[in-house]
């Protein structure tokens, strides 16, 4: 797949975060989970468990000149159900997790992903930002991925591991969409590290209030 047929195929892609962090988002980029704590300068050992586990709650950071930020669970990953599939350690997967920024494909598995209960009566910040301006920033940084990495809820989720990341150039797009249907080629568009200049690639920011009404703010 060239990157100008995952612009074509999916020209929009969309990021799920807290409510009201956009404004902090915008001035420092949008930040891995490994990112921000290395931002928040999160010792250890502290450090090693928010990236080596699954978190059972939300976890908020505090920093005397970066302020308050924080990182979402990971209550989608049981752990019974993530240990039979996968192809690495829990601890190599958490990481792998922790390393990347995550978007969404498309916007119904972005409105599956607010409709989930997890998500029900919290406000949230959806980023949209535009894939091709993405490709142009972040450009080896990009992997794809089929399914949602971060959830097992069921018995029957697929096996995953460090390869379930697919360069661009490497996904097999067709294959998947043979196998998976054509709105479930792809799930996830994923960035190493951080989107640093988020600002640059963004097309709309709207906010989500706990009762569900939405407003657009950037």
């Amino acid at each position: 797949m060239s990157p100008e047929e995952l612009a074509e195929r999916h020209p929009l892609v969309h990021h799920v975060t807290t409510g009201g962090a956009w404004e902090a988002i915008s001035r420092t980029g949008l930040l891995s989970t490994r990112a921000l704590l290395d931002r928040f300068e999160v010792p250890e050992p502290d450090r090693g468990t928010l990236l080596s586990r699954p978190r059972p709650v939300p976890v908020e950071l505090t920093h005397p000149r970066h302020g308050r930020a924080v990182i979402f669970d990971n209550r989608p990953l049981r752990l019974p159900i993530l240990q039979r599939c996968l192809d690495c350690s829990v601890e190599e997967f958490c990481r792998e997790l922790n390393a990347r920024v995550f978007f969404w494909a498309t916007e119904r598995r972005l409105e599956n992903h607010l409709r989930a209960r997890g998500h029900r009566g919290r406000r949230r910040d959806v980023i949209t930002v535009s894939t091709r301006r993405l490709l142009e920033e972040c450009g080896p940084a990009v992997t794809l991925c089929a399914f949602n990495s971060g959830s097992t809820l069921y018995p029957n989720a697929p096996r995953r591991g460090p390869a379930s990341f697919r360069p661009v150039a490497d996904y097999p797009y067709d294959e998947e969409r043979r196998r998976r249907g054509r709105s479930n080629a792809l799930a996830e568009v994923c960035v190493s590290g951080q989107v640093a200049r988020i600002d640059d690639v963004v097309e709309r920011v709207v906010r989500i209030d706990a009762d569900g009404e939405r407003t657009r703010v950037a």
